[in-house]
């Protein structure tokens, strides 16, 4: 065997042998049902399993529940398995079709009604609604808080 060849089979077991080494017992959260796409993540939805952990899935998977916070599974997230950011998004704001507070400020009168969204959102998006009233659709702004704003033209 050529000495380059076996430099790189020691160098493989090494680096194996270290990823093994450097490994460490930590508490995960892990779902204590099954989480579907969609679903907004509740903290009593978790209890926490000991699982090896290298450094490299210290940042590929979540490692306490406040990572958790306002997320929804992307993905669906099995009873008792470890996290993995990539199946998880951030939770919406708005849901579609459903009714939400909105504010139209102009001339420092603050007009506020309902609406419904028609998709979801998350905070700064501009998504169209209805006005279940009129049935008009307008364009507003989703808030951090939930609400949306809806501006002059």
């Amino acid at each position: 065997m050529k000495q380059w060849a076996i430099g790189i089979c020691v160098g493989a077991l090494s680096l194996f042998g270290c990823v093994a080494a450097c490994a460490e017992t930590m508490a995960l959260p892990v779902p204590t049902r099954t989480i579907f796409p969609g679903q907004v993540i509740q903290e009593a939805d978790f209890s926490q399993k000991d699982f090896e952990v290298s450094d490299v899935a210290k940042l590929n998977f979540v490692t306490s529940l406040d990572q958790l916070d306002n997320k929804e599974a992307a993905k669906v997230l099995p009873v008792g398995k470890a996290i993995p950011f990539a199946a998880l998004t951030k939770a919406n704001d708005v849901r579609k079709g459903k009714e939400t507070m909105a504010h139209f400020v102009a001339d420092g009168i603050d007009i506020q009604g309902v609406l419904s969204p028609l998709r979801d959102g998350v905070a700064g998006q501009i998504v169209p609604c209805r006005n279940p009233s009129s049935g008009l659709t307008v364009d507003a702004m989703v808030l951090a808080d939930g609400s949306l704003s809806v501006s002059e033209k």
